[in-house]
């Protein structure tokens, strides 16, 4: 079980939008219920990428053998979740059709 506090910590960024936070932690809450998949629908902007991000970075480091598995519609996407990872022994590989 993971705390809420644990989550936050992850989140890279220096701050929180006003909905981000409360996101995190019903995410949250929906794992340590025993919920194995959570499917976020948002608008466009919203920061899908950086909550995402923000369960990787905490896999990751709960698990250091951890591999994430992002897929992404728009390749140009790829850099902008590198840079969110707050671990530097990353690697991507970018496959396209």
């Amino acid at each position: 079980m993971v705390t809420n506090e644990k989550v936050l910590e992850a989140f890279p960024a220096p701050k929180f939008r006003p909905y981000q936070e409360s996101t995190l932690k019903a995410i949250n809450s929906a794992f340590n219920s025993g919920i194995k998949v959570v499917l976020l629908e948002a608008p466009t902007g919203s920061g899908k990428s950086i909550l995402n991000t923000t369960f990787c970075n905490l896999l990751i480091s709960l698990d250091h053998s951890s591999i994430v598995l992002v897929n992404l519609h728009i390749p140009s996407f790829l850099s902008e979740y590198i840079h969110s990872f707050t671990f530097d022994h990353l690697s991507a590989t970018l496959k396209s059709k």
